[in-house]
């Protein structure tokens, strides 16, 4: 008998999103159990319903931490997401070396150097 496969296909606005799994350390190594590990927020969009244009399948993105329907197929975890629930795309890119002065006051940022109450930022 052969192996049933079942998949999720969403419709409409609907996203499917596999999460990235939580940290369950600090930064300083300590190790988080039960309750006190994150919930996830960030995960790879690997289905999209046909209303939804913004995004493409295999984009790392940024979620509202209790958003959306958790479900389980076959021992996998995702979540049905709308697009509304996304904060952002994660894309790599490289270190930057700039500082916040030089993107502050670069020709390209419409920034003029001054804060609200008129202060120059040197």
């Amino acid at each position: 008998m052969g192996v049933i496969v079942r998949t999720l296909e969403p419709v409409g606005e609907y996203l499917v999103v596999v999460p990235v799994k939580a940290k369950e350390e600090t930064a300083s190594g300590i190790l988080l159990t039960g309750g006190a590990a994150e919930v996830p927020s960030e995960g790879v969009i690997i289905a999209y319903g046909d209303a939804v244009t913004a995004f493409v399948r295999g984009q790392r993105v940024l979620y509202a931490k209790y958003a959306g329907t958790e479900i389980t197929l076959d021992d996998q975890t995702f979540l049905v997401l709308k697009p509304g629930d996304i904060f952002g795309i994660v894309r790599e890119s490289a270190p930057r070396t700039e500082t916040l002065t030089d993107v502050l006051t670069s020709p390209r940022s419409p920034f003029d150097g001054r804060t609200l109450d008129g202060a120059v930022i040197v």
